[in-house]
């Protein structure tokens, strides 16, 4: 296995514990996912009526931006996943 290969394989199995967390980001679920939970008592503030296409798009982008640029993921985790780290 070559190490672009292993960062590949880190960036998904990463994705894969937090799945609920990731389908709550994308998706603005009111409580499924929040803190990578099941469901919570409070509604999570990314939540929203809007959803479509676009609207994961851009999910996905702000959750990728507050992740690298606010550093909520380290360099190293933003390398398994593929992502250019700002912090």
């Amino acid at each position: 296995m070559t190490k672009q290969e292993g960062i590949k394989l880190k960036g998904f199995l990463s994705i894969v514990r937090q799945w609920k967390l990731a389908v709550h980001l994308l998706l603005h679920t009111r409580t499924f996912g929040v803190n990578n939970r099941w469901s919570v008592d409070f509604d999570s503030i990314f939540s929203s009526k809007n959803r479509g296409i676009r609207h994961i798009i851009g999910n996905y982008r702000a959750a990728r931006l507050r992740a690298t640029a606010c550093g909520f993921l380290t360099r190293e985790e933003c390398r398994n996943l593929g992502w250019k780290s700002d912090i």
